[in-house]
């Protein structure tokens, strides 16, 4: 998985299960003090984590000398075989999710 449009994708979704882990979190009832800051531990790690994988993202984001060449790869002119480099691509992100049909993006669980 070379691509940053899919490396930017996976990051979206890794930081959507942070989220829904950190609500999950602080949506339980914490009956004790000591559950309840083991909870604000847990969830400061998820904090953690959101915040160093938006860091990663945003700097993605600012690449733009590779986000230009891939998205010039991918918009080349009109040839004879011209979705040629889309199908390759696809390829390569089905045989990945094939061999990895539960993987979670990042091995966040």
């Amino acid at each position: 998985m070379d691509s940053i449009i899919e490396v930017n994708r996976q990051t979206h979704e890794e930081i959507e299960q942070y989220e829904r882990a950190l609500y999950s979190l602080l949506s339980r009832n914490q009956p004790t003090h000591e559950i309840r800051l083991q909870t604000e531990h847990k969830a400061a790690q998820v904090l953690d984590r959101i915040a160093s994988r938006t860091v990663t993202l945003n700097n993605l984001y600012r690449d733009e000398d590779a986000r230009k060449v891939e998205l010039d790869v991918l918009s080349a002119p009109a040839q004879q075989n011209d979705l040629s480099e889309f199908y390759a691509r696809l390829v390569k992100v089905q045989e990945h999710y094939n061999k990895y049909p539960d993987a979670v993006a990042g091995g966040f669980e």
